[in-house]
């Protein structure tokens, strides 16, 4: 553009010497305009330039996106697939569930009250050794719950895990339109380290909390005075005859419980609690019903114990029939609100277990 300007004047003079001022002046018109041409697609180009850096930004974006989106959908169909699978493997156990082509048990129910007796004392060196051994696990079967391999983290999620159980009696409560009596006292039976106990010294004025084992109820005691919990009653069924302190109570509470007893002990504890309920009160417990191929004959049973077959390092698991469980609540003067099948016991395809709901009259 300099040159231009230096050099224009003296082109014009030779353009009016040799007559060539309109050719010229259009010659430069032509070149000017040529100028802004190359000026305007020089910046179209840049401006182009751009935009196809922000197009190539925008698909490297878009594609990540959509990488993103791939990826979750790609764990999505994991997922549902695994979900899928579970859904096959429950739909196989609820094929087999609730065993109703299964046959009788054979298993008597008029135990003589001596021979029932000495069952206690079986019971109570096993759970006694289950407390001192290995507590936790002896309360909630998962091996991270195992002495050896617990830690703090593990301890929370044990104490938390009762949760679930409890709502769940709460739940029952209102689909019956029972108000929960929460001003009276709650006996809760098997009340082990101490699992549900300050959930329910939360919720009730008093809980009498009852167990077979001292080492377990050693372990209570230290975490409900951690907690300060001054409202719940410790009691030490020792003995058979222990049994007769489940009294005067509003509201009964047991649940993977029960089964660890043989059926004459669990027949013998589930006649008491519900002679100890106070009128009006209610009864949540739970009880395996049935196992496929489990038989059950008192003496026999005392043999086996008596000779060291059965010994006291494991726990055992027991059932009641749900038929003798009917005849007790009548006996009892009690009314069945709900009986409903459950998930307390580990093999589904070989096992019955109930929860009942019950109510004095």
């Amino acid at each position: 553009m300099w040159i231009r300007r230096v050099f224009r004047p003296a082109v014009s003079a030779l353009r009016s010497l040799f007559g060539l001022d309109g050719v010229a002046d259009t010659t430069w018109a032509i070149r000017d305009e040529v100028q802004r041409i190359a000026d305007a697609l020089r910046g179209n180009t840049a401006a182009i330039r751009g935009d196809l850096r922000h197009v190539a930004d925008a698909q490297a974006s878009n594609a990540a996106v959509t990488a993103g989106i791939v990826e979750r959908l790609s764990n999505r169909r994991a997922k549902i697939g695994h979900l899928d699978e579970r859904h096959e493997e429950k739909g196989a156990e609820i094929d087999r569930f609730p065993l109703d082509q299964a046959p009788p048990m054979q298993m008597a129910s008029d135990w003589p009250a001596a021979d029932v007796e000495r069952l206690w004392n079986h019971v109570a060196v096993t759970w006694t050794n289950l407390g001192a051994s290995d507590p936790y696990f002896s309360v909630s079967t998962f091996e991270e719950f195992r002495k050896d391999q617990l830690d703090s983290e593990g301890i929370e999620r044990f104490f938390a895990s009762s949760e679930h159980d409890i709502d769940r009696m709460h739940s029952w409560f209102r689909r019956h339109s029972r108000r929960v009596p929460l001003s009276g006292v709650i006996a809760e039976y098997g009340c082990g380290v101490g699992r549900s106990t300050p959930i329910f010294a939360r919720q009730f004025s008093r809980v009498k909390a009852f167990d077979i084992s001292a080492p377990h109820l050693r372990m209570c005691r230290d975490r409900l005075e951690t907690l300060q919990v001054t409202n719940a009653e410790l009691i030490h069924i020792s003995d058979f005859r222990s049994l007769e302190r489940l009294t005067s109570y509003d509201v009964f509470y047991s649940c993977i419980v029960l089964q660890h007893n043989p059926p004459p002990l669990i027949a013998a504890i589930v006649r008491q609690v519900l002679h100890g309920l106070n009128p009006g009160g209610f009864a949540f417990f739970q009880v395996p019903t049935y196992c496929r191929g489990y038989c059950f004959d008192l003496e026999e049973y005392v043999a086996r114990v008596r000779d060291g077959a059965i010994g006291t390092a494991a726990m055992e698991m027991h059932l009641l029939p749900q038929e003798t469980i009917f005849q007790l609540i009548t006996e009892g003067g009690c009314a069945l609100l709900e009986v409903q099948p459950d998930y307390c016991v580990g093999s589904y395809g070989d096992w019955i277990s109930n929860t009942f709901f019950v109510q004095k009259h």
